[in-house]
Order: structure tokens, then sequence, then C-alpha cells
């Protein structure tokens, strides 16, 4: 272990965490154990609640609430519209694979697709409860640099299902720092925007941070838009990230040109 190293993990990492197979994870852990001081952020910890804690809640809620029996539960999530939510379905995907891998075949008893289901709600419940306090598990430090309202509310259990409705973020009625986040650091959101401008073929995800950016610029108050902050993401994680931390990332692809740009280092499992 490296005396006062520090490690930054971001949201992809924290996700990979939970969801991955248990190679994926022992490499994940293999790094964590590297570092002797483990960081992420409050906006970290929002975009896991609307990303993986979602896509949890959307699986109990919508597929297995209610289902007669397992191939119930296939037929609903078959009715999603793949390309809209292809990254839902993934995440609904890799937990049936955990929720699989953690069912020996000497659980299952009785006619298969009831006793599966009867078996997968509990589990799916307590899966829920659990990530949403889980999550600071391995972070020595949790870093609050936005002050992000949706952090502070985790998943609650109203009737049979969840309720993990993030309201919007409006300009009128602003409840976290992230304009005064995006003001304080104007200068470095003005690198990473000068870098993407400078950049060949940009994915969709990369255009939408540009264009962001450019208003926001102009404008900072833009940036208390919900979506405009949401999908900005990468860059705001790139700022928290503190100049001596390491970002610890799966998602290279669009971190790596951010934190060149703003000179901090990235790596992923």
């Amino acid at each position: 272990m490296k005396p006062n190293s520090r490690l930054f993990l971001e949201t992809t990492v924290q996700i990979d965490w939970f969801s991955a197979d248990r190679k994926k994870k022992e490499k994940i852990d293999k790094i964590i154990s590297q570092f002797s001081q483990i960081l992420s952020s409050t906006y970290v910890k929002m975009e896991f609640r609307r990303r993986f804690i979602q896509d949890l809640v959307y699986l109990y809620n919508e597929a297995l609430v209610g289902a007669d029996n397992f191939a119930d539960v296939f037929l609903r999530i078959d009715k999603l519209h793949f390309e809209y939510h292809k990254r839902k379905i993934k995440g609904i995907i890799a937990s049936f694979f955990r929720f699989f891998s953690d069912t020996t075949e000497e659980e299952i008893h009785g006619p298969f697709g009831k006793v599966v289901l009867e078996k997968a709600i509990p589990y799916f419940k307590q899966a829920i409860e659990s990530a949403w306090e889980a999550f600071d598990d391995k972070i020595d430090i949790l870093l609050n640099e936005t002050d992000c309202y949706h952090a502070k509310i985790g998943p609650v259990l109203t009737g049979v299902k969840f309720d993990n409705r993030m309201s919007k973020c409006r300009k009128a009625d602003i409840r976290c720092k992230i304009v005064d986040f995006f003001v304080q650091n104007k200068e470095v959101f003005q690198k990473i925007y000068e870098r993407l401008s400078s950049m060949e073929k940009l994915d969709a995800e990369q255009e939408k941070i540009k264009n962001i950016l450019e208003k926001a610029l102009e404008h900072s108050q833009n940036m208390a838009d919900r979506q405009n902050c949401w999908n900005c993401g990468d860059a705001i994680i790139a700022l928290e990230s503190p100049n001596d931390a390491v970002l610890f990332t799966t998602n290279m692809k669009h971190f790596e040109p951010v934190c060149s740009a703003i000179e901090k280092k990235c790596l992923k499992p």
C-alpha cells in the first residue's frame, strides 16, 4: 500500500462492484487495496441512485411485483423498447446474473417459475435497501462539492413498491451548489470544453457535454437545469476528484480526454 495515496471512485466502478462478476470485482478490490485513502462524492452517489438503484427499483416494481411467475417477469421486460432502454436492460440482466449466481440448485423446489419468483422478490427488495447504504462502505471520505440534493434521499418502500423518483431541479428553486461549483471552477470547465472542441468524431455523450458547457460558460445558471447537470456528469466528477487523487473508472473512453485536459490521473480495472 502506498502511503498517502488516494483513489477517487467514479460511478461506473461503484456500479460494477455491486453488479459485475466475481473476477471483475476482484480486480476492483485489488486496485482499491493498493491505495491508503478511498474517496467518492455526493454527486457520484446521486448517479449511483439514478442509474443502478433506479434499474433495481424498476425491475422490482414493474417486473417482479404482481407477476404470476418468472416467465411473466421476462414478458414484462420484453415490452421495453431496446434502443431507448438499452442501459436499463443491461442493468437488469446484470442483476439477474447476480441473483442466479447467489441461488443454488438445491434451493429450487416445486413449480420452477413460481418458486424462483418467490425467491427473487425478497432478494431484490433486500438488494435495493442495502445498496444505498452500502455505497459508503469502501469510502473513507465522501466529498460534497455540489451538495447534491438527490444524494441525501434514498429509495423509500411505499406499500409493496419502492419510490425512487427524483424531483426536477429548477433554476428558480436551486437546492444544491452546482452553479456555485461551476462558477468557482469555470476556468477548468473551459479547458474541458476546449479539449472536446478540438477532438474529432465526438460520440453523442461527448457532444452533449460540449454543447452544454458552451452555453453554461456564457450563462452559469444553465447548470441548474437537471438535464444539463446530469449530461455534464463526467466533467463534474473529474473536477471533483482531488488533484492528488487518481480517478478510478471503467469508462476510460469518456474520462481520459476530460482528465488529461485538466491534468488529472485516471485508471481502469
